[in-house]
């Protein structure tokens, strides 16, 4: 049995969720009343996965709303994205433009606050940018 098998029981796998406003999900892990939910979004001009909690039968209000509100923000999020990502790669004495440039965009997930991930595309280094409130609220680097 897996790692999140023995976390979530039978890891949740088989349900799905048709939302109004952002289509089909199916579950990845679910544990008593809990689903996390996979589907996906269009967003800064590409489709990525899209990860959020809820219940068997909706996906959470709160974190509906923060999505939303970043995708009504797109061009200023995308900006604080840029500024983020410079900072990073001033600090590691590399040569920055766009994050288009260096990066794959992956996912958002929504359960904590919004996490927007990022591969860079020369060292696969997983880039996650989380987001309070529509404001940029640091970065971490997984390799």
């Amino acid at each position: 049995m897996g790692f999140f098998d023995s976390l979530f029981g039978n890891g949740g796998r088989g349900l799905t969720l048709e939302d109004m406003e952002l289509g089909s999900f199916q579950s990845i892990a679910a544990k008593d009343e809990k689903v996390v939910w996979e589907g996906s979004v269009n967003f800064l001009g590409q489709d990525v996965s899209l990860v959020m909690s809820g219940d068997e039968t909706n996906l959470n209000e709160a974190e509906k709303k923060s999505l939303d509100e970043i995708i009504k923000n797109e061009a200023d999020i995308e900006s604080q994205i840029d500024q983020g990502l410079a900072e990073a790669f001033d600090n590691a004495d590399k040569e920055y433009s766009k994050w288009r440039d260096h990066f794959n965009f992956i996912s958002i997930s929504t359960n904590h606050g919004i996490e927007i991930t990022f591969e860079e595309k020369e060292s696969r280094y997983l880039f996650d940018v989380h987001f309070e409130d529509n404001k940029f609220g640091g970065l971490s680097i997984n390799g």
